[in-house]
C-alpha cells in the first residue's frame, strides 16, 4: 500500500484537467520485435474499431513527435518509454501489475512484464471502454460512442501471484488472459497452449507420478513410495533431472513433486501421518538439491491428504521450494475459516512455520455432477479474501470441471472468481450481479434470484458440500426443483424472442434437468426435463462427460430409464439417536468396465452391472470425498445371475470380491450366499474415516465362467454413534 501511494504523489502534479480522446487517427505503439505486445496492440485496435468507427494504426515505430496523440504499449523492454517516472514506477510492481496513465496527448499501457501488457490492454477496454469478457464464446461489445477519457493514474497489482481456474473454459489461453489469469498446470503446459502471440503462462509441471519415477516394488510401501530410502531419493533425483532437460522450464515455472494419490502413508517412514510427511519433504529437498539441470528452478511439494499436517519441528524449507497445499477434505459450502473446517485452515497456517511460499489448490464443482448446482460461490469468495490475508499464500489453485464445457455456471465461476484472485476486496454479490446482467439480459434478475434462492435452500437445510455430493442431497429435493423452476421460468418469459440470452439461460436449465432426470419419479416432469437437456446436449456436442471419468453417452442412457424413488435399507431404518446413512446409487459409483442397465428388482428400477468372467474392480466409491469424518459401517446390494449348467459344487465358487483400499479389509462372497436373480446385501466392513487410510472401496466380479452376470443396486453407509 505503501509503494501505490508514493507511485500515486509522484504522478499527481502531472495529471492535468484536459482530456484525451481516442479517435481513428490514433496511433498505437508497441515495443519493437515484440510479438506479445504486438498482440496487445492489435487487441487493442480490433476492440476499439467497433465503437470509434475505424480500426486505429499500429506501430513498432517510435514517435517523432510527442504533441501526436498517441498510446504506448511497453512491457518488459521499456525502451519506447521516455517518461523516467514510469519506468522508475514500473521496478515498484508486482509482477503481472500494470500502470494505465492516462495525459491529455498519450495513453500509456505499462507493465515490468508482457503478459501484463496483455492484462493492462483488457482491463483498459473493460473498465474504459465498456467491453465485458464473459466466456470464450461470448464478449459483450459497448455501442459505438465518443471515447473521451480524463486524466488518470490507475495503478494495478494482483493479490496472488499465481492464478489458476482449472475449468475447460479457461483453457483457451486468450480468455484467461482477459481475465488476468496465468497459471498453467497439467494438460495446459503442453505446447499448443503456449501461444507465442500471447505469450506463456507460469506453468506447473507435474514429475510424474511416484510409481512411475520408481518403478520398483521393493521400494512400494502401503501404497506409497518409501520416501525415506537413500536409494530411492537417488532415483527419483537422475529421473526428475531427466525430465526437466525435457522440459526446459521458465525461470518463473515451478516443477511439481507429488506422492501417490493416496490417503495412506507407509509405516517405514513414521509411526505417524506427520512424520511420515516430514520424510516426503526430505525427499523433496533431495530432489530439488541433486536433480540434474535443477539449480535456480523452483519446486512444489505437496500438502496433500496424509502431507496436509505439516510436521511438528522441521527446519525451514529452501527458498526456491514452495508448498502446494490441498483442501480436499473440506466442507465446501462453508468457508475454511468456518467451525467445520478448522483443522484445514489451521494446517494451511501452520506451513507458514516452515516456508513462505504456498499455493492453495482448492475446489469449484461437484466431482460427481458437473452439470449438479453446486451452491458455494459465496464460501469461496471468503475463502479468496481469506487466503489474502495470509502472507505465506502466494497463489491459488481453483479446480472446476476440467473435463467438459458448460458445467454448472462455468462462465460465472471464470468471470467472479478471476476478478476476485486479482483484486479479493471486491464484492462478490456485485460481480455476480454484473454478471448475469450482461449474460442473461432481461433474465439477469431470474438467474439473480435462483442463485439466491439455491444458497439460501442450501444454508437453511446445513447442506455439507463434499468433493463428490449425490443429487438425492435435500437442497435438490423435487420440491426444491420446482421452487427453483418457478423462479428461472419468469426469466425465460423474456427472453424467448432474444436467442442468445435464451441459449444462456437454457444453460441453467441444464443443471436443474440434470438432476430431475436422476432423482425425480414424476415421468411428467421427466419428459419435459429429458427434452430440454438432451436439445442442451445437441447444441453443444464438445460435452464429453458429467462427472469425473463418466462419459456423457452413459448418461443419455440412463435418462431414458425408468426410475423409482428408493427406498431406504433395513439397516439404516433402525437407525436412533441421530444417527445418519449415506446413499449412493449406481450413477454415482465410479463405474469402470460396468454398465448401466434397468432392472425392477433395484431399489430405483436402475442397477449396475459386470459380466462374472471379468475381474477389474468395476464398482467404486471414494471413501475421502464422499464420507463426512466418521464411524461407519459400508453395505452393498448385490444380486447374482449364473450362467446354464452350473452344478451343486460351484455354489462353493467366489460371487464377488470386495475391499476397502490400501486397507486391509478385503473379501468375498459366495454362490452359496445368495438366490440368484435376487438382491442381498452384502456387508463390506466398518471403517473410521477421522483415523484410517482408506481411499476407496471397491467390488468386483469373481472372474470365473459360473456368475453370468454381477449387479450392484446401490452402496450405503450407516454411521455407528
Amino acid at each position: 500500500m505503501i509503494r501505490l501511494v508514493t507511485l500515486f504523489f509522484l504522478f499527481s502534479c502531472t495529471l492535468y484537467a484536459q482530456t484525451f480522446t481516442i479517435t481513428p487517427q490514433t496511433t498505437i505503439y508497441f515495443n519493437k520485435q515484440n510479438r506479445v505486445t504486438k498482440t496487445a496492440a492489435q487487441e487493442l485496435a480490433t476492440y476499439l474499431a467497433p465503437v470509434i468507427g475505424k480500426m486505429p494504426q499500429y506501430s513498432a515505430v517510435q514517435p517523432s513527435s510527442i504533441s501526436q496523440r498517441k498510446i504506448i504499449l511497453a512491457g518488459s523492454d521499456t525502451t519506447v518509454l521516455k517518461d523516467k517516472k514510469l519506468s522508475f514506477a514500473l521496478h515498484r510492481l508486482k509482477e503481472d501489475g500494470f500502470i494505465l496513465y492516462i495525459t491529455p496527448d498519450t495513453l500509456y499501457i505499462v507493465s515490468n512484464n508482457d503478459r501484463g501488457v496483455l492484462y493492462g490492454t483488457y482491463y483498459f477496454l473493460e473498465k474504459y471502454v465498456g467491453y465485458r469478457f464473459l466466456s470464450p464464446d461470448f464478449t459483450y461489445t459497448p455501442p459505438p460512442h465518443k471515447l473521451t477519457l480524463q486524466p488518470v493514474l490507475d495503478i494495478q497489482e494482483p493479490a496472488f501471484a499465481y492464478r489458476e481456474i482449472f475449468t475447460t473454459e479457461s483453457d483457451d489461453w486468450k480468455y484467461a488472459l482477459q481475465n488476468r489469469l496465468n497459471g498453467r498446470l497439467g494438460h495446459r503446459t503442453l505446447s499448443e497452449y503456449q501461444n507465442p502471440r500471447f505469450g506463456r503462462g507460469v506453468n506447473i509441471f507435474n514429475m510424474f507420478t511416484p510409481f512411475a519415477l520408481v518403478p520398483d516394488e521393493k521400494y512400494h510401501c502401503n501404497g506409497q513410495l518409501i520416501y525415506s530410502d537413500h536409494e530411492v531419493q537417488q532415483i527419483a533425483a537422475k529421473k526428475t533431472g531427466e525430465k526437466i532437460a525435457e522440459l526446459v522450464p521458465a525461470k518463473e515455472d515451478y516443477l511439481y513433486i507429488q506422492h501417490e494419490d493416496r490417503n495412506s502413508f507407509c509405516p517405514k517412514d513414521g509411526k505417524t501421518a506427520q512424520e511420515a510427511t516430514a520424510a516426503f519433504l526430505r525427499y523433496g529437498i533431495y530432489i530439488a538439491r541433486h536433480a540434474e539441470a535443477a539449480p535456480g528452478h523452483r519446486f512444489l511439494l505437496e500438502a496433500y491428504q496424509w502431507t496436509r499436517e505439516p510436521p511438528e519441528t522441521f527446519t525451514p524449507l529452501p527458498k526456491n521450494i514452495s508448498v502446494m497445499f490441498s483442501t480436499i477434505e473440506a466442507d465446501f459450502a462453508n468457508p475454511l475459516k468456518a467451525p467445520e473446517n478448522a483443522p484445514i485452515r489451521n494446517d494451511l497456517k501452520a506451513w507458514r512455520r516452515y516456508t513462505d511460499s504456498v499455493i492453495v489448490w482448492h475446489y469449484n464443482t461437484n466431482f460427481s455432477g458437473y452439470f449438479q448446482p453446486h451452491p458455494n460461490l459465496y464460501a469461496l469468495s471468503e475463502d479468496i479474501k481469506d487466503f489474502a490475508k495470509l502472507p505465506h499464500v502466494k497463489g491459488l489453485f481453483l479446480q472446476g470441471c476440467y473435463e467438459t464445457p458448460k458445467s454448472e455456471f462455468a462462465a460465472l465461476r471464470v468471470w467472479v472468481f478471476a476478478k476476485l484472485l486479482w483484486n479479493p476486496r471486491l464484492n462478490v454479490d456485485k460481480l455476480i450481479r454484473e454478471f448475469c446482467h450482461y449474460y442473461y439480459g432481461k433474465a439477469a434478475d431470474a438467474v439473480y434470484a435462483y442463485i439466491h434462492e439455491l444458497h439460501r435452500t442450501a444454508k437453511q437445510l446445513h447442506q455439507k458440500l463434499l468433493l463428490k455430493t449425490p443429487p438425492t442431497a435435500p437442497y435438490l429435493s423435487d420440491a426444491s426443483l420446482d421452487r427453483y423452476y418457478q423462479i428461472l421460468d419468469k426469466g425465460y418469459a423474456k427472453v424467448q424472442k432474444a436467442p442468445l440470452f435464451k441459449a444462456h439461460l437454457e444453460e441453467v436449465y441444464a443443471t436443474l434437468d440434470y438432476v430431475r432426470l436422476l432423482n425425480s419419479t414424476d415421468e411428467n416432469k421427466r419428459a419435459v426435463s429429458r427434452k430440454r437437456f438432451l436439445h442442451f446436449l445437441q447444441t453443444h456436442p464438445k460435452i464429453e462427460n458429467y462427472a469425473e471419468g463418466a462419459q456423457i453417452d452413459s448418461l443419455k442412457q440412463i435418462i431414458h430409464m425408468k426410475r423409482q424413488k428408493p427406498k431406504a435399507p433395513k439397516e439404516s431404518r433402525r437407525l436412533q439417536g441421530g444417527s445418519e446413512w449415506r446413499d449412493f446409487q449406481e450413477y454415482t459409483l465410479k463405474l469402470c468396465c460396468a454398465r448401466i442397465e434397468q432392472d425392477p428388482k433395484a431399489s430405483d428400477k436402475i442397477a449396475a452391472t459386470m459380466r462374472g468372467n471379468q475381474g477389474e474392480w468395476g464398482f467404486q466409491l471414494d471413501v475421502n470425498t464422499n464420507l463426512p469424518k466418521g464411524k461407519w459401517t459400508i453395505y452393498a446390494r448385490a444380486k447374482i445371475t449364473l450362467n446354464p449348467g452350473h452344478t451343486l459344487l460351484d455354489k462353493s465358487k467366489v460371487a464377488l470380491f470386495f475391499g476397502i483400499y490400501p486397507t486391509l479389509i478385503k473379501g468375498a462372497w459366495f454362490i452359496a450366499q445368495f438366490t440368484p436373480g435376487e438382491y442381498r446385501t452384502v456387508k463390506l466392513g466398518t471403517i473410521d474415516t477421522r483415523k484410517t487410510d482408506a481411499g476407496y472401496i471397491w467390488i468386483s466380479p469373481p472372474e470365473n465362467d459360473i456368475v453370468q452376470k454381477l449387479w450392484i443396486d446401490r452402496i450405503f453407509a450407516v454411521k455407528q454413534n
